[in-house]
């Protein structure tokens, strides 16, 4: 299965999931990501990306010409949140930035759209980490098959 395909049914998974209402989901390679993201989580205090890094060709050098490389991608759904405008009082019940990576991490494990010739594997949940003056981002990493088209 193609690389975008798989990265656009793991986004639209991932909008399915009642968590999903209280933010955006964007895939990388569609728009301006970095102004993307500071605008959702401007409105919303949470969102969620989802694309991939990385790509390992399962046969080096065994593709004959015209034949797409196979091999295996990392793919990586990033949660950003705004704590403390996402944590402040009066906001209810609001999931935060963990809550939403193990979603997204069990949603997605073991996760195969038809024509996909292997599931996503969950693989780890990144540690928080700062972003700009307020904002924290954690990875959510899965590896698959795929193919480069």
């Amino acid at each position: 299965m193609r690389i975008q395909s798989i990265v656009e049914e793991a986004a639209a998974t991932i909008r399915e999931l009642p968590i999903a209402e209280f933010f955006p989901v964007i895939e990388e390679d569609k728009g301006n990501v970095a102004t993307e993201v500071e605008t959702a989580i401007g409105k919303t205090s949470l969102c969620v990306t989802v694309g991939w890094n990385g790509f390992t060709a399962r046969l080096v050098g065994a593709t004959a010409p015209g034949e797409v490389p196979v091999g295996r991608i990392s793919v990586v759904a990033t949660v950003f949140e705004r704590p403390v405008v996402n944590r402040a009082p009066g906001k209810g019940e609001r999931p935060r930035i963990l809550d939403v990576a193990q979603a997204v991490a069990v949603a997605l494990d073991n996760a195969a759209a038809e024509g996909m010739e292997d599931a996503l594997h969950f693989k780890r949940i990144s540690g928080v980490a700062g972003v700009g003056q307020d904002s924290v981002f954690c990875t959510v990493e899965f590896e698959t098959t795929a193919a480069l088209q």
